[in-house]
């Protein structure tokens, strides 16, 4: 019977006694090599890299989504005012037709036409206000995240740098072993 370690089986095997049981060691494994290492380990970042700029990006569309509506308070606001002076302005009209009796003439329909115009054109440009200010908002929303999408590169480390090192390593340890 053969004895001392058979790395076949990954049994070790005492020299024959009483009893000539085989005691298992378990399996031989190999510890993982420097490559080994090195691709796990640029596996392990760019995994980390990808999480990160998803993050990263779903911030900037959250920020981009409240910029798109931050106009929207504002504008209700002045479209009530613009409304409230139109309707002032057409009482204001009316009762000046009242008063000189030319409630049911052109002269009264060319004031109250006038004064709706002038209600259609405070509210575009009230829209177009709003229209600008929502794109500037939004370009400076964005414009960090096209930035930070520009600026993205996946340099990872370079296996003859690793190689360098560790023989560099490897000559350090040679010359001191303490």
């Amino acid at each position: 019977m053969a004895t001392g370690f058979m790395p076949s089986s990954g049994s070790f095997r005492r020299p024959a006694s009483r009893t000539d049981r085989v005691v298992d060691l378990g399996t031989f494994r190999r510890p993982a090599s420097t490559t080994d290492r090195y691709a796990k380990a640029v596996s392990d970042a760019r995994t980390a890299n990808e999480s990160r700029y998803t993050d990263i990006l779903g911030r900037y569309e959250q920020l981009a989504k409240q910029l798109q509506g931050l106009g929207a308070g504002m504008g209700a606001g002045a479209a009530s005012d613009i409304d409230a002076r139109s309707r002032d302005r057409r009482a204001s009209t009316g009762q000046w037709a009242a008063d000189r009796g030319l409630t049911n003439t052109t002269a009264y329909r060319g004031r109250l036409g006038r004064s709706d115009a002038i209600a259609g054109r405070e509210h575009l440009a009230l829209q177009g206000q709003l229209a600008q200010f929502r794109s500037s908002s939004l370009l400076q929303g964005m414009g960090p995240m096209l930035q930070f999408m520009e600026r993205r590169t996946d340099a990872y480390p370079d296996a003859r740098q690793y190689g360098d090192l560790f023989r560099q390593r490897s000559y350090a340890q040679a010359a001191n072993p303490y």
